[in-house]
C-alpha cells in the first residue's frame, strides 16, 4: 500500500509538472516570450531535483554512478534556485524596472553556483551540503522579497508571483529544515517542497496567462490610440489613410460612386489669437461632433490636421455628398458653441469631389482640397 501511494503520488506530480512544462514550452515557441522559457527551465530543474532526491534519477538516469549521486541533489538544489531567480527577473522585468534588485539576485545566483562548483571541484561534499541548504533558504527568502517589492512597484501579475513565491517558500523551507535540521523528518515534510512547487507552478501559469492578456491588451490599446486624434476622438490622418485605401480599391473594383469632403474652419488663426487656444480646441471638438452626427455610419471621418477635416463617402455621388456638405456648413454656423460663457461664431469652407478620372485616392483628396480653397477665397 505504501509503495502504491508512493508511485501514484510521484506519477501525479511528474505528470502535472511535465504538463505545465509542455504547455509553456508550446507558448514560448509560439510567442517567443523569454519568461515562458525561463519558467520551463525553472519547473524542469525542480523535476530533475525531485528525481534526484527521490531516488528515481539514480535508477532511471544515472544508474551505476554513485559519485554522481553524491552531488546530484546538492547541485540541482542550487540549479533550481538559480533558475527560479532567472525566471523572476524575466517575468517581472527586473532589469528595467528594478535594476539594483536585479543585480542583487544575479549576484546571489552567481555566488551559489560558484560556491557549489568549488565544493564539487575539491570534493567537499559536507561543505557542498551546507552551501546547497543555505542557498535554498536564501533563494526562498529572495523570491518572497522580489514579490513584495514588485507588488509595491505595481508590476504586472506581481500579486500572483508573490502568492506563488510564498507557497513555494513554505514548502521548500519545510523540506530543507526537515532534511537539514529543525523540523521532524516525515513523509509530509520531505515532500512539502514538491507540493509547494506544484502549487507554485499552477499559480505562476495563471500569472503568465494574466500577464500575456495584460500585455496584449496594452498593445491593442496603444495601437488604437495611435490611430485616434487625442483632441477630437476622430481618426487621425494615419488611420484614415489606412482605411481609405481599402474603400478606394473596393469602389474602383465594383465601379461604385465615391465622394470626398474636405472641410476647413474659417479664420481659425484669428480665433486662436483673440480667444486663446482653449477656445480653438473647443471649436475643433464641436466641429468633430457635428461631423460624426452629420455624416453616415459608413463614411470615414477624420481630422486631417490643424483645423481641417475630411470625410470619404462610399456609395455617394456628387449630389448626395454636396447635400451633406451643405448640412454640415449650416450645422457649424448654427452650433452655438461657447467658451468661458462667451459665444464662438464659427463658419467653414467645404470642397466636394466625386471619383471620376482620378488616378488614385490622393488625387481625389487634392481635388476636394482645391475646391475647398476656392470656396474659402469666395
Amino acid at each position: 500500500a505504501a509503495q502504491r501511494a508512493h508511485d501514484y503520488g510521484h506519477g501525479l506530480l511528474y505528470g502535472y509538472l511535465l504538463a505545465l512544462i509542455a504547455y509553456n514550452a508550446m507558448l514560448y515557441f509560439g510567442l517567443r516570450d523569454r519568461s515562458q522559457l525561463d519558467y520551463v527551465l525553472y519547473v524542469g530543474s525542480f523535476v530533475l531535483l525531485s528525481l534526484a532526491y527521490s531516488g528515481h534519477g539514480q535508477v532511471w538516469l544515472w544508474p551505476g554512478l554513485p559519485e554522481l549521486q553524491r552531488y546530484a541533489i546538492l547541485v540541482l538544489m542550487v540549479l533550481f534556485g538559480c533558475m527560479g531567480l532567472r525566471f523572476a527577473g524575466s517575468f517581472l522585468g527586473l532589469a528595467d524596472s528594478l535594476p539594483r534588485l536585479h543585480r542583487a539576485t544575479s549576484a546571489l545566483a552567481l555566488a551559489g553556483a560558484l560556491a557549489m562548483a568549488v565544493c564539487v571541484g575539491f570534493g567537499l561534499q559536507a561543505a557542498a551540503g551546507v552551501v546547497a541548504f543555505v542557498f535554498m533558504l536564501a533563494f526562498t527568502v529572495a523570491m518572497v522579497g522580489i514579490g513584495v517589492v514588485s507588488v509595491w512597484q505595481d508590476r504586472i501579475a506581481a500579486p500572483y508571483f508573490l502568492a506563488g513565491a510564498l507557497i513555494a517558500m513554505a514548502g521548500t523551507a519545510i523540506t530543507s529544515l526537515a532534511v537539514w535540521h529543525g523540523l521532524p523528518y516525515t513523509a509530509w515534510t520531505l515532500h512539502a517542497a514538491e507540493i509547494g512547487v506544484a502549487l507554485d507552478g499552477t499559480v505562476l501559469t495563471l500569472a503568465l496567462a494574466y500577464r500575456m492578456r495584460r500585455i496584449r491588451g496594452e498593445r491593442l490599446r496603444a495601437e488604437y490610440l495611435a490611430t485616434i486624434d487625442p483632441l477630437t476622438g476622430l481618426r487621425n490622418r494615419r488611420a484614415f489613410a489606412s482605411e481609405a485605401t481599402a474603400v478606394w480599391r473596393n469602389a474602383v473594383h465594383k465601379q461604385q460612386p465615391l465622394s470626398m469632403i474636405v472641410l476647413d474652419l474659417d479664420h481659425f488663426k484669428r480665433l486662436n489669437d483673440e480667444r486663446g487656444h482653449a477656445a480653438g480646441d473647443a471649436a475643433l471638438v464641436a466641429v468633430a461632433r457635428i461631423l460624426e452626427q452629420g455624416c453616415r455610419e459608413t463614411d470615414l471621418v477624420a481630422r486631417w490636421g490643424g483645423e481641417e477635416f475630411v470625410a470619404l463617402m462610399p456609395d455617394a455621388g456628387l449630389a448626395q455628398a454636396r447635400a451633406i456638405g451643405l448640412r454640415l456648413l449650416e450645422a457649424i454656423r448654427a452650433a452655438g458653441v461657447t467658451h468661458e460663457e462667451a459665444p464662438l461664431a464659427l463658419s467653414a469652407s467645404v470642397g466636394v469631389a466625386e471619383r471620376g478620372a482620378h488616378a488614385n485616392l490622393e488625387a481625389l483628396i487634392r481635388d476636394a482640397d482645391r475646391l475647398m480653397y476656392r470656396a474659402k477665397e469666395a
